[in-house]
């Protein structure tokens, strides 16, 4: 964490699901969303950059 924020980066945090509390079970589906969201266009460039390398 303390390498993070010397570099600016805040990290997602997840919100315990051990609680009835909404506002936590939403910003964890935003978290879980935007990490499936980067995790896929990191996923799509290490593809295309095999096929580069298989091709060369």
């Amino acid at each position: 964490m303390e390498l993070l924020a010397k570099r600016g980066a805040t990290p997602d945090i997840l919100h315990s699901s051990n609680n009835d509390d909404k506002a936590g079970a939403l910003e964890n589906a935003r978290v879980a969303s935007d990490f499936a969201h980067k995790f896929s266009e990191r996923q799509v460039r290490m593809q295309l950059r095999t096929r580069e390398d298989l091709a060369s």
